[in-house]
């Protein structure tokens, strides 16, 4: 009787320890839908944001969580791979025939690497992308680039 209260109290314990590590995790990662709002959305594009989905992905060894920013104009997607997953698809990370332009953040000193309408960024560990999608065009640049002030700051706070 003794030793199953003592491997019963044991199995408690492992569940609790599991449980504490799994939350750790859990917090350890970055919600994509907390690193934007809508209102910087409509600030930085001028668009009217409809909606705002977040959805896990799970492409081709590469796990992690997008949030899209949806209006008639166009979408605005951040990604942020699981720790340790690359990012599905080309990007300067995962591609090195990817030029990208290069410019660090002047507050923060993160480098921001811009690619086929995404900017690219990798922040206290955690890389970030953050894609501008117009219903018209390809985003340029100059047009993707100052979501990174947005971003930044919020991951380190």
């Amino acid at each position: 009787m003794g030793t199953r209260l003592a491997a019963g109290a044991l199995m408690a314990a492992l569940f609790l320890a599991l449980g504490r590590s799994g939350a750790a995790l859990a917090e350890n990662r970055l919600d994509p839908c907390l690193l934007l709002r809508r209102t910087d959305v409509t600030r930085l594009t001028t668009w009217q944001v409809q909606s705002v989905r977040r959805k896990h992905y799970n492409l081709a060894g590469a796990t992690g969580t997008m949030c899209f920013f949806e209006a008639n104009q166009g979408t605005v997607i951040v990604m942020v791979p699981d720790h340790g997953y690359p990012f599905p698809g080309d990007s300067p990370f995962t591609d090195p025939q990817a030029q990208g332009v290069v410019r660090r953040d002047p507050t923060t000193h993160v480098e921001v690497t811009y690619y086929n309408g995404t900017i690219y960024m990798n922040v206290r560990h955690h890389d970030i992308s953050v894609r501008l999608v117009p219903a018209s065009h390809i985003a340029s640049f100059f047009e993707v680039e100052p979501f990174a002030g947005v971003v930044i700051p919020r991951v380190h706070s």
